[in-house]
């Protein structure tokens, strides 16, 4: 018998970006939850805690880098992963992604080998999907 799925908060607004995280995060054995804005984020983070947060670094009402800084910088206890998703992917935006707390850094387009090994390495390994 396995464990409880591990729980990413998904924190993107592009519509094929969601699909593509849920086909490959939900068919790995994870759960998955999504929130379109920072907004919807911190509204989510205020009653649930996830394993990993993916963070989108352009959203409709801000930068995902503010949300990082909150999380891992003025909480008392910055325990959940942060990985920047973004298509900036210059070393400047690289190193904002740092100093804003996120733990790694993962540029788009998403690959599906590079998603799935920052997520094992970050949320622990999946649990095989319900029904299999």
């Amino acid at each position: 018998m396995s464990g409880p799925r591990p729980l990413i908060l998904a924190v993107e607004d592009d519509a094929r970006n969601v699909a593509l995280l849920r086909a490959i995060l939900e068919r790995a054995g994870y759960q998955l939850a999504i929130a379109g804005s920072l907004a919807a984020a911190r509204a989510w983070l205020a009653d649930q805690k996830p394993d990993l947060i993916l963070l989108d670094i352009g959203l409709p009402d801000g930068s995902g880098l503010e949300l990082a800084d909150e999380l891992k910088h003025r909480t008392p206890a910055p325990s959940t992963p942060i990985v920047a998703l973004s298509a900036r992917v210059l070393a400047a935006d690289r190193e904002a992604a740092t100093a804003a707390g996120c733990d790694a850094f993962l540029a788009k387009p998403l690959r599906t080998a590079d998603l799935l090994s920052v997520v094992a390495a970050h949320a622990g390994p999946p649990s095989p999907p319900i029904g299999n």
